[in-house]
């Protein structure tokens, strides 16, 4: 419940002991919720590789990533997904290198990617050379909605 609640549900430790106080009468610090976390994070390798390598064989996967503030300071979240699952990766900047590190160049290059149009996912090693630009994102281009092509 404790993995649950705080990576799914995002409930911040300070917020997870005090429901567990409330709730069930449990005095427990942030500390031990932390300990759990660390716990559970040892039986989650082998699900997390799995989700890895279902996006990683995929014909079409899409990427993006999104700012996180992680103690003051900002990081980043990334999502890879296709149809059957997504895959989240923590990284300290939007550079390639973190998609270098969770896909290899075969895994990166033999699909098609749905992306916006961050550098990193053009750039020459990361090996993805096929695109599909974002709907959203080619929605949002002024040129387009001078000459008429969007709604």
């Amino acid at each position: 419940m404790t993995s649950y609640l705080s990576t799914y549900q995002n409930v911040p430790f300070k917020r997870l002991t005090h429901l567990y106080e409330t709730i069930f009468g449990l005095h427990i610090s942030e500390g031990s919720v932390s300990n759990m976390l660390n716990a559970m994070r040892k039986f989650s390798k082998t699900p997390y590789e799995m989700i890895r390598q279902k996006v990683a064989g995929g014909k079409v996967a899409g990427a993006d990533e999104t700012g996180i503030n992680v103690n003051g300071k900002n990081n980043w979240l990334w999502a890879f997904q296709n149809t059957v699952a997504t895959f989240l990766a923590f990284g300290s900047s939007r550079s390639h290198h973190v998609i270098n590190k969770h896909f290899t160049r075969e895994e990166r290059g033999n699909k098609v990617w749905v992306t916006d149009r961050l550098p990193a996912y053009f750039m020459g090693e990361v090996g993805m050379e096929d695109h599909q630009i974002c709907i959203a994102h080619l929605l949002r281009e002024p040129h387009l909605h001078d000459a008429g092509l969007s709604g």
